[in-house]
């Protein structure tokens, strides 16, 4: 007969995740919420919390500390496991955990938090791609840049704010194809 140990969970972080390195690799613990509501018999609203204890490792160990904290949005696949431990007293303690396989954020990037340190070297993943401008916007595009030179540079004479406009827009033509970026 066949066996299968898999979990998919849907939750929320408690609290952002502790990471702690082993001589070979990393580790994350953190717990996830997942609600449960129902109506029972007298038509009163009910709703139950479950803690689940999740641990990751190795890379999905680096994802959880490089993008995770109390309150993120998550799916996460893996298999239960049940660790035993003795006390100091002689006490046997058990803790069931979730060893997850595989991580999905479900917060939308602009909502994820990036930690300050790593802010500059990963915004350009967790910002969204620009949208590419409309027509009808590029001389707006084009007139706003030149009065911002304009503003941000009164010393600047005419030639040299040309010069830049030019730069900008090599042919002058202020069409779509013509912005350089």
């Amino acid at each position: 007969m066949a066996n299968l140990n898999k979990v998919m969970l849907i939750g929320r972080l408690g609290q952002d995740p502790v990471i702690k390195e082993t001589s070979s690799s990393s580790v994350a613990n953190f717990s996830i919420a997942t609600n449960e509501n129902w109506t029972d018999k007298d038509g009163e609203k009910q709703e139950r919390t479950e803690w689940h204890n999740i641990v990751a490792w190795d890379k999905l160990a680096d994802l959880a500390s490089s993008y995770l904290n109390k309150g993120s949005n998550i799916y996460c696949e893996g298999k239960l496991q049940t660790r035993s431990w003795e006390t100091n007293n002689g006490e046997k303690k058990y803790r069931t955990e979730v060893v997850i396989s595989q991580l999905q954020f479900l917060d939308k990037k602009a909502d994820r938090y990036v930690p300050e340190e790593k802010e500059e070297e990963e915004q350009y993943e967790v910002k969204e791609k620009p949208k590419p401008l409309k027509k009808e916007t590029n001389q707006d595009l084009f007139d706003s840049m030149e009065k911002a030179y304009r503003e941000n540079n009164p010393d600047m004479s005419e030639k040299q704010i040309r010069e830049m406009m030019n730069k900008v827009n090599p042919s002058g033509s202020k069409k779509p194809d013509d912005i350089p970026f």
